[in-house]
């Protein structure tokens, strides 16, 4: 896996709203080699709101990958 360090340029991909107004936070790299990686259209989240680890985007150099997880974050009012 890849270390990324957080900074106003890391590409970023947010889905939805949860409970609280906040929205989850997915780095747009492929955890496996680092390129920039086309971001599914919805991702999987339980009842318990526990991201799902399947696959949720396309890697041009390793197929379908699992973007790195940053968080919930909350949105801004």
């Amino acid at each position: 896996m890849i270390e990324v360090e957080l900074d106003e340029n890391t590409p970023m991909r947010f889905y939805g709203e949860g409970d609280g107004g906040e929205v989850l936070a997915f780095i747009r790299l492929c955890p496996h080699c680092g390129r920039f990686v086309k971001p599914d259209a919805h991702v999987k989240v339980n009842g318990l709101e526990q991201v799902s680890e399947e696959p949720n985007a396309t890697c041009s150099k390793c197929g379908q990958v699992t973007m790195i997880f940053s968080g919930w974050w909350p949105t801004k009012n």
